[in-house]
């Protein structure tokens, strides 16, 4: 039996041809990993999907990979990102509508049967940004996925996004229009500088959008702890609720500043690219410390990505 001819040293550009599979498009590149959408040679051409899988010395070695199918991959064959961010996405996704009440209720459900494995949802998604935190349909009125319209047409009713974003597009949301511009309650604080409880209540009061915003505005600019908070750059609200609990101006400011420049928890979970879900469970099952948990779920990440298909 001839002995496998065995790859070493750097990895070369990709085929387009390999004895397994044929690659259909090009290399994606995420972090240190390499993949390739590819078709799997012994299916038949009706039925052929793409595939990502990733391209390393095994994939070299192996002369592509075959399907599942044709490969005759056992049950519970691992796809290597079981640990990733997006893969916690999905399954929160599908947790969401099979658990929870307001989900159920609306029938609001996964649309699009490509999503029922994470394959075809990564297809469609790709890897969530580091700057983005969830999933967020776009029509609220539909599911997940590609949604059939009218037409007969599918489209994505799915994106990345980060929390105000996914706040900004609720159905609990108020709006308001000011100097002509339609905005959420929370966007218009934000853009103005103002308290969006007081924003609120007035709207709420019946008072017009114009004149309440700028009627707190005004206010604002009388506060001497707007232009302190401003000067400093922190947030007057975070300094108002220091002082207001008796925290002194100083100490307030200090530990506002210290604070402004450590990151979050989860900004370094995010940086190091690991599900949130599988840190937590390494700190509260083994009592790892932040570090520890990071690492890690970092080497099992890697351990299950060398080699193995999407």
């Amino acid at each position: 039996m001839a002995r496998k001819q065995m790859y070493y040293g750097p990895l070369p550009d990709p085929q387009d041809d390999y004895p397994n599979c044929r690659v259909v498009g090009e290399m994606i590149v995420v972090g240190s990993h390499k993949y390739l959408p590819v078709i799997c040679k012994q299916c038949p051409k009706e039925s052929a999907q793409v595939r990502i899988v990733a391209y390393s010395r095994a994939f070299i070695e192996a002369g592509g990979t075959l399907c599942k199918s044709c490969a005759g991959v056992p049950k519970g064959f691992k796809h290597g990102m079981s640990e990733t961010r997006t893969y916690a996405r999905w399954e929160s996704m599908w947790h969401r509508v099979r658990h929870d009440e307001y989900y159920i209720k609306n029938k609001i459900g996964v649309e699009d049967p490509d999503w029922e494995t994470f394959e075809g949802f990564y297809a469609d998604m790709k890897n969530i940004p580091d700057d983005k935190e969830s999933i967020d349909r776009i029509d609220n009125n539909r599911g997940y996925g590609k949604v059939l319209l009218e037409d007969g047409t599918r489209v994505l009713n799915c994106r990345w996004s980060d929390r105000i974003e996914q706040n900004n597009n609720t159905s609990a949301n108020v709006f308001i229009k000011v100097d002509g511009e339609r905005m959420t309650v929370a966007q218009a604080a934000r853009k103005y500088g103002i308290c969006p409880n007081s924003l609120s209540r007035r709207v709420n009061e019946g008072q017009n959008h114009d004149e309440a915003v700028r009627v707190l505005v005004e206010d604002r600019a009388r506060d001497p702890l707007s232009e302190i908070a401003q000067r400093a750059g922190v947030s007057y609200r975070a300094l108002w609720k220091r002082i207001k609990r008796g925290t002194s101006l100083t100490e307030a400011l200090k530990s506002l500043k210290e604070k402004k420049g450590k990151p979050t928890i989860i900004h370094q979970v995010n940086a190091a690219g690991v599900s949130i879900s599988a840190v937590k469970h390494r700190i509260r099952k083994y009592g790892m410390t932040l570090e520890q948990a990071i690492q890690d779920a970092l080497g099992y990440q890697h351990r299950h990505q060398d080699g193995a298909a999407i």
